[in-house]
């Protein structure tokens, strides 16, 4: 089949998103589908495309599929459109599908193209897209608007799914994200018998993601544990007050700031750690939808700790393949990785029954032949 995609998040920009389309294109290709992709580029991200190029758009191939980066202002929605119209004059696509932007009047301009050439037509619903989009008529709207368009609707999650009212659900598919297992497995852990005891936290540095939590539950936990370790990957915008509150607690000596980190050096942290926590906080106008980096640490046999919020109660197996607590619990959260740090027969079990569940049921292979099927 012809794909169009069309999607803000995409490489080099790191997010859930971004690794989903990224993978969707890659397997998509790799099973002898065509796949353009229309990518928007935000304003704060222009100069990591445009600014020595000048150009207004670039044209590149990505594992064979063709990727259009545009500048993106609202007020160019129409001009971008057209390009995008004349660039498949005479090559039809078989699906049309929006990934991100279904907020905005550019996605039910996509969605409205497929209609009329007789596509197969879909939307992504992430749990932030509706959130967020709701107390706001002008971004809600056009969100409503897209689900009422698209013939089939893609949510992450359980968790997501109940977000959408009941007109729309039946027209919903959940979609699991998966991992790269060959790009996972190049990780190397470089860690020597140091007896410390590492704590991993991955993703974007905002307060949703709860790691002020995490360095208030690691403060505590340091007094049974006094050679444990905390590393924090990621940046964002909650940085600063972060780094503010380790060195009010004194942690400089024993927090680990990283800053963002993509690849092997990533995967190694993953490697290297003793348990990965995540402890996301829901909010009215967020959620956790499912979390992907509960995969990567399970894809490398590590106990997992999160919430019991949103997606992440799939994402994570109770008693399974990791534990959870509840939201802004310090006390709760510090007693669950003093548990796996002090029960290393139990960190075991949850790491492997982690690492079995990923290996057979989150690829990117499966992921993607379940989005293919959607359309069928």
């Amino acid at each position: 089949m012809k794909f169009l995609l069309i999607t803000f998040d995409f490489p080099p920009s790191i997010g859930g998103i971004q690794t989903r389309v990224y993978n969707y294109v890659k397997n998509l290709v790799k099973s002898g589908h065509d796949v353009l992709l229309v990518h928007l580029v935000e304003p704060e991200e222009w100069r990591n495309y445009f600014e020595s190029s000048g150009k207004e758009v670039i044209v590149e191939r990505v594992h064979g599929a063709e990727v259009l980066r545009f500048k993106y202002l609202l007020k160019d929605t129409l001009k971008i459109f057209l390009v995008v119209v004349r660039r498949l004059s005479g090559n039809r696509p078989d699906v049309v599908h929006v990934f991100s932007g279904i907020n905005l009047i550019v996605g039910n301009l996509f969605l409205a193209y497929g209609l009329l050439k007789r596509c197969k037509v879909g939307v992504s619903l992430f749990g932030k897209d509706y959130l967020a989009s709701r107390p706001n008529p002008i971004y809600f709207m056009p969100l409503i608007f897209s689900l009422f368009l698209a013939r089939r609707i893609g949510v992450n999650s359980r968790a997501t799914l109940t977000l959408l009212p009941e007109i729309f659900k039946k027209k919903a598919r959940i979609l699991y994200p998966g991992v790269d297992a060959q790009e996972l497995q190049k990780a190397v852990s470089v860690r020597g018998a140091d007896g410390e005891e590492r704590i991993l936290f991955v993703g974007r540095l905002v307060r949703r993601k709860g790691p002020d939590v995490l360095v208030r539950a690691f403060n505590l936990l340091l007094k049974d544990h006094p050679r444990a370790r905390l590393i924090v990957v990621g940046d964002g915008p909650f940085a600063g007050q972060l780094k503010a509150l380790v060195e009010e607690l004194g942690l400089n000596d024993k927090v680990e700031f990283t800053g963002q980190l993509r690849g092997i050096q990533l995967y190694s942290k993953y490697a290297e750690c003793d348990v990965f926590v995540m402890p996301s906080r829901q909010t009215s106008t967020d959620m956790e939808g499912f979390g992907m980096v509960f995969l990567e640490a399970g894809f490398f046999g590590k106990p997992c700790i999160g919430t019991r919020t949103g997606g992440i109660v799939e994402a994570v197996l109770e008693g399974e393949t990791g534990l959870l607590v509840p939201q802004d619990d310090e006390v709760a959260l510090r007693d669950a990785i003093d548990h796996v740090l002090k029960d290393r027969e139990l960190a075991r079990r949850l790491g492997d029954r982690a690492r079995e569940r990923v290996s057979s049921e989150f690829t990117w292979e499966r992921a993607t032949s379940r989005f293919i099927a959607m359309f069928c």
